[in-house]
């Protein structure tokens, strides 16, 4: 079996965090739910609030 490995870096338009925050925080279980997902981790930059990586 192959590995595939995606790396997503997603930046909001400022004020927009939040709203974009609870929407990524919502598709976590499903997604690490999908038959074949060994991991799916979503993480929030300290440096610039608006930005997101998968």
């Amino acid at each position: 079996m192959s590995v595939v490995i995606v790396t997503a870096i997603l930046e909001v338009k400022p004020g927009s965090e939040e709203k974009l925050y609870d929407v990524l925080l919502n598709v976590l279980a499903p997604s690490k739910s999908e038959n074949g997902c060994i991991r799916y981790d979503l993480h929030r930059s300290i440096d610039n609030p608006s930005t997101f990586v998968f």
